[in-house]
């Protein structure tokens, strides 16, 4: 059996995702952390457990997964769920903090 691999946000990085939605989102009380343990592809080879967090905007449903290798949310701007494609989860989490896209 393999370990689960911890691939949480650090406190500064789930603090620059408040201020995003300080920002730009509704109120942030009706967001909700939660982690969850979800397999992942790593080195292109085998599936990892990983323990990942996840917002959820608990008045819709809707939720962002701050995974090891992606950032999916759901909804995404044209389909149900948004995983994005190459960009290392760095560069993704740069991004998302940078831009707030």
């Amino acid at each position: 059996m393999k370990a689960v691999v911890d691939a949480t946000l650090t406190k500064i990085q789930k603090n620059q995702v408040l201020q995003l939605i300080l920002q730009y989102g509704p109120p942030p009380g009706d967001f909700q952390w939660t982690e969850k343990q979800q397999d992942e592809q790593a080195a292109m080879v085998s599936l990892w457990p990983y323990r990942v967090f996840v917002l959820t905007h608990r008045p819709t449903g809707y939720y962002c997964i701050f995974s090891a290798h992606t950032i999916t949310t759901s909804p995404g701007l044209n389909k149900k769920v948004k995983t994005p494609g190459t960009k290392t989860i760095g560069e993704r989490r740069r991004t998302l903090v940078e831009d707030g896209s």
